[in-house]
């Protein structure tokens, strides 16, 4: 079986894994939107803070970052209605059932930390954005 996806896609992807393997993160099977059906995610758990993050995404020229509104059906990425997405696609393979358990576990932390992985494409450099859905005020 050959893989199918753009040479720079697969370059972002080994990159990505490497960075959050080494940061102590589980990478999560699979791709969930973004430039060439590419992004990732991964997840790490512990007693008093979770995190979910989302990558490799490219900056655009200006230095803003998106996340896509239309992955897994209209729901924005990192969005609580997103991950539930997240969750079922990975629920239904007894191969994947242990990420969406993992993933509905980091939901149930009262505050857990969402986040983009970025790269800006003309330095190469590598950056986190913390993502807020926090509506309350």
């Amino acid at each position: 079986m050959t893989d199918n996806r753009n040479e720079q896609a697969q370059v972002r992807a080994e990159l990505f894994e490497s960075i959050m393997t080494r940061n102590g993160y589980e990478v999560v099977p699979g791709r969930y939107g973004g430039e060439y059906n590419n992004d990732q995610i991964a997840i790490q758990i512990s007693d008093d803070q979770s995190s979910l993050m989302l990558g490799l995404k490219s900056l655009n020229e200006d230095g803003s970052g998106q996340l896509d509104t239309m992955s897994l059906g209209s729901n924005m990425q990192l969005s609580d209605e997103w991950l539930d997405a997240v969750v079922a696609c990975l629920d239904v393979n007894p191969e994947t059932k242990v990420f969406a358990d993992k993933i509905k576990i980091v939901k149930s932390h009262k505050s857990f930390t969402r986040g983009m992985v970025v790269i800006n494409l003309l330095s190469k450099a590598i950056s986190y954005i913390p993502i807020d859905f926090n509506t309350e005020e």
